[in-house]
């Protein structure tokens, strides 16, 4: 890095290589290119993980015109929707173009991590945290190379933390840490948990210097106000369609008790710790499988930054006394995001790995401290050819995906590959993309040709058999029968599954009524890589 800074110094004009290389934008920068390197054999996957492929439904039914769970349903906040309608807008309606939106939102948490990091303690540790946010965001697991909810909610969320740090607090940045809070949680709606215990630590830092119990009061609830109004303007904004359509009701069931229905469904606070600690501890214990007796790229991520900032909270504490009063409040600002975030975690309901994105950032932070001092000027020559080989060492994993793409590119071959796109083929060969279809699997086909979903139950796959969420889409009472049933009340001409829908495990009544209606209605036509596709006996191609 210390060589490209050079380069630009030598061959742009002076004044403005100065300027560029003496601000953050340098920094940003060298972030962009890092996580495009990282993430780009993954630009042409159809499906990483089918939350993404969900989210990209959602988005388009936005910029068809349609309200967010009006058309389609599904258990995700409203201004996730405007968000991956503003990728495919502004980007392009393809799933590389998404890849792409993906990259620039985990260089930008990246970006704010890094000053973050640079105002509290120095550029030293802005750089490596920001280095370790992109590693730790697209690498730990393979799903974390998709555009998940996380990647999207953690801009608005680092940018409020950085005001937060960064600023002397004021009314104008109460309200302005409160709407990019608010705006964090109506995209990723745990981050509420996060939103409030930084409301609440707002209401005194910096510390009120009145004594009189009176002025203390007026300060509380002024500032207080201050937040809250920045939050209420994001819910105006989100409600405010639904009071014009008289829709309010929707907007409370599929906003708000829907997703409480959702975190007490599956896992306590204490069974989702203890799932997310057996994770993190394999992959600590993870092996290369090309270098078997070394860990794997993923394995060292996680050491580093898992391990890094557990070390970096502990050295924290330790040198408390030693630091300035504005390290403290940094630190304590970031600790109580952590905790925050990390408690609105384990109230998911689920553990699922790619949560662990949302806490990245501040690991990351904590990790620097910890790495921090081996980059010393007197140490520099020795530390900078081993974090380069570990810095190789730990994105060796894309080089498949590198080797993959250059040979399908010498090929002359497409370069999007999985069964989606081959599905999609298909059906545009057949003439018969506009028809009704059934998508148990793969729904990003949709997208691929210009279709959607037969029933709002049924747009993410899985939603038909979570039954404590089909009373949010359908009604009271309703089952994954009654939800299956009524797909197939739409007549769909084609359905496209596999062998053992997993999803519908345990159901005997839904699984019952998927063999029947294929057995008697249906024939199979196509299988492509073990997807089977169905055509509806009576129809003609």
């Amino acid at each position: 890095m210390y060589a490209l800074k050079i380069f630009i110094l030598t061959n742009m004009k002076e004044k403005f290589a100065r300027y560029f290389c003496s601000t953050g934008f340098f920094a940003l920068f060298y972030l962009i290119v890092l996580s495009f390197l990282v993430r780009f054999p993954s630009f042409f996957k159809d499906v990483i993980n089918w939350d993404e492929s969900t989210f990209i439904l959602l988005g388009q039914s936005l910029l068809d015109g349609h309200l967010p769970y009006t058309e389609l349903w599904d258990l995700k906040p409203p201004l996730l929707w405007g968000a991956f309608a503003l990728f495919i807008l502004t980007l392009g309606k393809s799933i590389i173009s998404v890849r792409v939106a993906g990259t620039i939102c985990v260089a930008l948490i990246a970006w704010f991590t890094y000053l973050i990091g640079s105002d509290i303690r120095s550029s030293k540790v802005g750089l490596i945290s920001g280095t370790l946010v992109v590693f730790g965001a697209s690498l730990i697991g393979v799903e974390f190379s998709a555009v998940l909810s996380e990647h999207v909610a953690l801009v608005p969320m680092m940018a409020a933390i950085l005001v937060l740090v960064r600023q002397r607090i004021g009314i104008k940045q109460l309200s302005l840490i409160g709407f990019l809070m608010l705006t964090a949680s109506m995209i990723r709606l745990n981050l509420a948990y996060t939103a409030l215990a930084i409301g609440i630590a707002l209401l005194f830092i910096p510390p009120i210097q009145e004594r009189n119990f009176i002025s203390i009061t007026r300060t509380i609830i002024l500032r207080g106000s201050a937040y809250a109004l920045g939050g209420l303007a994001v819910i105006a904004l989100t409600f405010l369609p639904y009071v014009i359509t008289n829709q309010t009701h929707l907007f409370w069931q599929s906003v708000v008790l829907a997703p409480l229905s959702y975190s007490g469904s599956k896992y306590s606070s204490f069974g989702a710790l203890k799932i997310h600690l057996r994770k993190v501890f394999n992959l600590f214990l993870d092996r290369s499988i090309i270098f078997s007796h070394l860990p794997s790229s993923q394995s060292v991520i996680t050491i580093l930054i898992f391990l890094g900032g557990l070390l970096g909270i502990l050295l924290t504490v330790i040198r408390w006394k030693k630091l300035g009063s504005w390290e403290r409040r940094g630190n304590i600002l970031i600790t109580i995001a952590f905790i925050s975030t990390s408690i609105s975690i384990l109230k998911g309901g689920e553990a699922f790995s790619h949560y662990w994105i949302q806490i990245i950032p501040f690991l990351s932070l904590f990790a620097a401290l910890v790495y921090e001092p081996i980059l010393r000027k007197k140490f520099l020559w020795q530390t900078m050819p081993v974090a380069f080989l570990l810095s190789i060492y730990i994105i060796s994993g894309t080089f498949q995906g590198y080797r993959s793409v250059i040979s399908q590119a010498q090929a002359g071959l497409d370069l999007r590959s999985g069964p989606a796109y081959e599905i999609a083929n298909y059906f545009k060969e057949l003439g018969v993309e506009k028809r009704p279809i059934y998508l148990m699997t793969y729904h990003i086909t949709y997208w691929l040709i210009d279709a959607k979903p037969l029933t709002r139950s049924s747009t993410h796959p899985s939603n038909i058999a979570r039954e404590h969420l089909l009373r949010f889409s359908m009604g009271s009472e309703t089952t994954a029968n009654m939800a299956l049933a009524e797909v197939f009340e739409k007549k769909p001409e084609f359905v496209v599954t596999v062998p053992k829908i997993g999803y519908l495990r345990g159901n005997v009544a839904a699984q019952g009524l998927l063999g029947r209606t294929l057995q008697n209605d249906y024939g199979l036509i196509k299988e492509i890589e073990g997807i089977q596709i169905y055509k509806r006996s009576d129809t003609r191609v």
